[in-house]
């Protein structure tokens, strides 16, 4: 495993025909996500919503137990009487490197992924970084660690959300700290070329900038 740093890959989403906003940049990082600094954070966690595992347990030994405080404050002010598969919950703490995170729940409780649910979680999240004026995102692989989703179509959904909807990003970054799994990310999106990078100054965000 690696633990932050890593070196960036790249790739480019082409313009829509009559419309020409500045490039997207989209890179991987192995690195661990709670590493790497943006506008928003977006993972997976579990249908209790505790942060025992993946970046949820990172979140939690980096930041401590207030992060897992907000996340219930979030769940309970949504009015849910019990999470379901699909759920995305937001926090927003001062001190962190991002200024929202986005927990969302991607698998169920025997990991398994529906390719839909990401689907939906990506649209969703999408959309409210462009309402939060987000211009930098970090998202974890979602339902491709614990769950049973496959990398390339997380690749795919990806590609597919960001293609469907006009949003404000200018980059996004993918993070696997399994250095194998990273390994296979990279594998899954050798269709598009890639240009290495070094890595960008700690806890980065892109200048907010109102939109049109």
């Amino acid at each position: 495993m690696c633990v932050g740093g890593g070196r960036l890959a790249e790739w480019w989403l082409p313009a829509s025909i009559g419309f020409r906003p500045p490039p997207l940049k989209r890179l991987v990082r192995n690195a661990n996500a709670v590493d790497v600094g943006g506008d928003a954070l977006l993972y997976s966690t579990n249908l209790q919503l505790a942060l025992t595992g993946g970046v949820g347990a990172s979140l939690r030994g980096k930041f401590g137990l207030e992060i897992q405080y907000a996340l219930n404050a979030a769940a309970d002010m949504a009015g849910r009487t019990a999470v379901e598969v699909g759920d995305v919950f937001e926090t927003s703490l001062p001190g962190l490197p991002w200024r929202h995170v986005f927990h969302s729940v991607a698998t169920t409780e025997q990991y398994h992924t529906e390719p839909r649910v990401v689907s939906r979680i990506l649209h969703h999240c999408l959309r409210r970084c462009t309402e939060l004026g987000c211009r930098r995102l970090v998202t974890s692989p979602l339902g491709a660690g614990y769950g049973d989703l496959e990398l390339p179509d997380y690749v795919r959904l990806l590609d597919e959300a960001l293609a469907a909807k006009a949003h404000g990003l200018h980059e996004i970054c993918v993070v696997c700290w399994d250095r194998h799994e990273f390994q296979k990310l990279l594998a899954a999106t050798t269709r598009s070329s890639f240009q290495y990078e070094e890595e960008r100054e700690p806890n980065a965000r892109m200048p907010i900038q109102p939109h049109d």
